[in-house]
């Protein structure tokens, strides 16, 4: 079941789903298990998830409140309020981590338990002042609280202690993008990370995007482009060069990348959903079907297949669209 999960193999979904539920196989195997239920959503993936949000073992509830990531975050209150007060540490902070977006208004009662689960979050982290990672997840955490000037400082820190720690730019972009700085602060920072490791995908992906919304699409595609080719089995970056792609107004050139991302890793969802869309606009309603059927064997369950779904277009442009 977790090679079928972690390879988009018919039958994958429901596999994860037994396996979760399985007590009788070892923690670490289920919790690794609900670890891979959000590439597979639908209601069989979330009810997985939140029956293993009070199971005996704490190794399996933190993977079910991890998994709630897949949650919009005004939905999340609910279902993660009562792991706020688990015994286990790592449980209660994982839980105020991913409800800092809900807002207190959501938690009602819960709103005390949250602060005190993240001022152990925030505690642990300051424990670890010294690793570049712990100061970016603390500049994280400060900026999704609006506090952008101690979300800057730490990030800062973060790159201070080691130059090479790719995310602590990448996160300080997206702080200094809603600054005084706007893109062009963002910008600075990715290319600063980019001079020090150009060989950095995510580096190239964030710099991409930003280029796109700044409306300099061909700069955007090339950067989006190095990005794909750097690390061919990250499906995110392949899928956004197409979607770039396409939206400049080629099309056969996107239909390629997604179809080759699609090989590499057929559990990709929006890959999937995207090459649906494009094929059909295509003509190609042949192959448009068949990629659907092979959803329906990987994941029964999942919202896309639902002739009553919401109206939402697959493989929608990143950030906003790009003008060809």
């Amino acid at each position: 079941a977790l090679h079928a999960g972690r390879t988009g193999k018919p039958g994958a979904a429901d596999g994860l789903v037994r396996l979760a539920g399985d007590t009788a196989a070892p923690a670490i195997v289920r919790a690794t298990a609900l670890s891979l239920l959000p590439r597979y959503p639908g209601r069989p993936a979330l009810e997985a998830l939140r029956a293993a949000l009070d199971d005996r073992d704490p190794l399996v509830r933190r993977a079910a409140v991890s998994g709630h990531a897949m949650v919009r975050p005004s939905d999340r209150a609910r279902a993660l309020a009562s792991n706020l007060a688990d015994p286990v540490r790592a449980v209660r902070i994982e839980a105020a981590r991913l409800l800092v977006l809900a807002g207190t208004a959501a938690l009602g009662v819960h709103a005390e338990a949250w602060q005190r689960a993240l001022a152990e979050y925030e505690s642990v982290q300051q424990a670890l002042a010294g690793q570049a990672a712990a100061q970016s997840n603390l500049g994280t955490l400060y900026a999704e609280l609006g506090r952008p000037d101690e979300a800057v400082a730490a990030l800062r820190e973060a790159i201070r202690l080691d130059p090479l720690f790719v995310p602590a730019y990448v996160n300080l972009a997206d702080v200094e993008r809603s600054g005084a700085g706007g893109e062009t602060a963002a910008e600075a920072t990715l290319r600063a990370g980019l001079r020090a490791m150009p060989k950095a995908a995510a580096l190239h992906h964030a710099l991409g995007l930003s280029l796109v919304r700044q409306k300099r699409s061909a700069e955007a595609l090339a950067a989006l482009g190095r990005a794909a080719r750097m690390a061919p089995d990250d499906a995110r970056f392949g899928y956004v060069y197409a979607i770039a792609l396409h939206d400049t107004g080629k099309p056969k050139e996107a239909l390629r990348e997604l179809e080759r991302v699609l090989a590499r890793q057929p559990w990709d969802r929006d890959a999937r959903l995207a090459l649906v869309a494009y094929r059909g606009e295509a003509g190609d309603a042949a192959r448009a079907e068949k990629l659907l059927r092979e959803l329906a064997a990987i994941n029964p369950g999942d919202p896309a297949l639902s002739p009553t779904r919401p109206g939402a277009t697959p493989g929608s442009s990143p950030e906003g669209g790009m003008s060809r």
